[in-house]
């Protein structure tokens, strides 16, 4: 069955490479081979000042143009094409909290043209209004190359919602605006055994699934804010009361956007890497202890599943509720976790603080999601599970450099995972579609966590670790699944008793 699904994963930009074949992870832009069979996605995004009328509303709305290029990778036809509209589903989960909220804030779409012909694709959506689906006049060719322009408005939720698409102000007089723009844009959906994906979104989690594209923003805003994005981001003119930046980003499975009035800023270098912090100017601690945090991680990852592919990596605090989101190269950090870092670290005395560990557990995801890609509904335990893990090996890193006054200990962590899932009552396997667990949160990120410190302690540190790494050279900039990841495992698995009965508890896959 492994076999199967490996080798019947196909995307619309480009093929998956067959279960087996290492990737050399030489750059982020790898080959000019790989490069032409990857997306590409040029935005044009317009951001202005938020006005008083808009403060007191639910939401306000952005315009962008879009242009996609991708070909067709398959051997058969494609007479319509699947977008997925993640800012639609964050609308969506917005009502949940607040169903008043009007259908005039839907995501809208006009000027949609196939560069082939000229032709304008009808557009329906599904009952899930997240899936967009467009008929194409012309069927794209096995093999064939287009171009997919269209204009779309979007909704930004203010910071009561404190959504992936929000805007919150890091004064106290409304004057200075914070957006974070996170899966803002269409995006072409992935294709899995020759059909479109069309996962629904799950309450508390994700159901994206990107593999990695190229990336070019133009992003116009008012004149002296600034941009900060996934990729590298630069001003390149002016005009009148508008600034221009350019946001560049080669194989990165999302691109997402922070746009600010005023922030302070915080950088280091580690491991090859630029971490910057970004913060609002009442928050100057809470921002260098998040910036050490980021530099930390880095460091640690680094040396424990291998290097950070890309130059720089950026954490914004944004009104993100709660805790934080991850985007590649670029970590959104929740303004609570700043405002009540003071607090709870007199409260935790020695041990890391929620602001710390939010953090670190972002930027594990710069390792599984960003470069190790997975389906996050079929497979959601992967990128969860190791983000989860990553935040003991940051606690590890911290005690060993003697950062903190702790003593770190692999077995103090099982037990605390182990308690708290007593507490919660599960007992269950891992590697479920996110719509069948009974309980998402607790088994993708405490269940897998939990799994991957005990089969680490069943096989060993030096082995898992060298597991690991070859799971994360592996695939790097390609995306697993849980049968990648027993095909690595079971060479280091086979033969101990314990690791194999782990496996078998926790996967239900171990054994097919």
């Amino acid at each position: 069955l492994a076999a199967v699904i490996l080798a019947a994963g196909v995307f619309g930009c480009g093929s998956r490479e067959p279960s087996g074949q290492a990737s050399t992870q030489e750059s982020p832009a790898q080959t000019e081979e790989s490069h032409a069979e990857r997306c590409r996605y040029d935005l044009q995004v317009d951001v202005h000042a938020i006005t008083p009328e808009e403060v007191e509303q639910e939401y306000l709305k952005l315009t962008l143009h879009e242009e996609a290029t991708f070909y067709n990778p398959e051997d058969t036809e494609w007479d319509r094409l699947c977008l997925r509209d993640y800012a639609q589903m964050h609308l969506e989960e917005c009502r949940q909290m607040e169903p008043e909220i009007s259908s005039d804030a839907d995501t809208v779409y006009s000027g949609i043209i196939d560069s082939r012909d000229g032709s304008s694709p009808a557009l329906t959506r599904d009952e899930d209004s997240s899936v967009i689906w467009l008929d194409l006049e012309t069927p794209l060719q096995p093999g064939e190359q287009m171009t997919l322009a269209l204009d779309y408005s979007f909704p930004v939720t203010n910071m009561s919602f404190g959504t992936r698409i929000s805007y919150s102000f890091s004064d106290s007089f409304n004057k200075n605006p914070v957006y974070g723009l996170g899966n803002f844009y269409p995006i072409l959906a992935g294709r899995i055994d020759g059909e479109w994906d069309t996962s629904p979104d799950i309450p508390g989690g994700e159901c994206f699934y990107s593999p990695c594209a190229d990336y070019h923003a133009v992003v116009r805003v008012p004149q002296g804010w600034q941009v900060i994005g996934s990729g590298e981001e630069k001003q390149t003119g002016t005009e009148g009361d508008t600034d221009i930046w350019e946001v560049d980003a080669e194989n990165v499975r999302d691109m997402a956007l922070a746009a600010a009035a005023e922030l302070q800023m915080s950088e280091k270098e580690t491991a090859g890497v630029t971490v910057r912090s970004w913060y609002y100017a009442n928050h100057e601690t809470e921002g260098q202890v998040m910036q050490e945090a980021a530099a930390n991680a880095v460091e640690a990852y680094s040396a424990f599943y291998g290097e950070f592919p890309y130059d720089s990596l950026d954490c914004v605090e944004t009104g993100l509720f709660p805790g934080g989101m991850e985007y590649p190269q670029l970590v959104f950090i929740g303004e609570d976790l700043l405002e009540y870092y003071s607090m709870e670290e007199q409260l935790m005395e020695k041990e890391p603080t929620s602001l710390e560990i939010c953090t670190a557990h972002e930027v594990g995801h710069n390792w599984f999601y960003g470069v190790v890609g997975n389906d996050e509904y079929n497979d959601a335990w992967i990128d969860e599970g190791f983000a989860s893990f990553s935040e003991q090996i940051y606690i590890k890193y911290i005690c060993e450099k003697g950062f903190v006054n702790y003593d770190f200990s692999w077995k103090e962590q099982k037990d605390r995972l182990r308690n708290n899932l007593v507490f919660m009552g599960w007992d269950g396997q891992i590697d479920l579609p996110a719509g069948e667990f009974q309980d998402y949160v607790t088994s993708v990120y405490t269940g897998a966590n939990y799994y991957l410190i005990s089969l680490q302690e069943a096989i060993g540190e030096d082995t898992f670790r060298e597991m690991v790494r070859k799971f994360y050279k592996d695939f790097s900039f390609r995306e697993a699944t849980t049968e990648d990841f027993i095909e690595i495992a079971r060479p280091y698995v086979e033969g101990n008793q314990q690791a194999e009965a782990l496996c078998a508890k926790y996967l239900s896959r171990w054994t097919e």
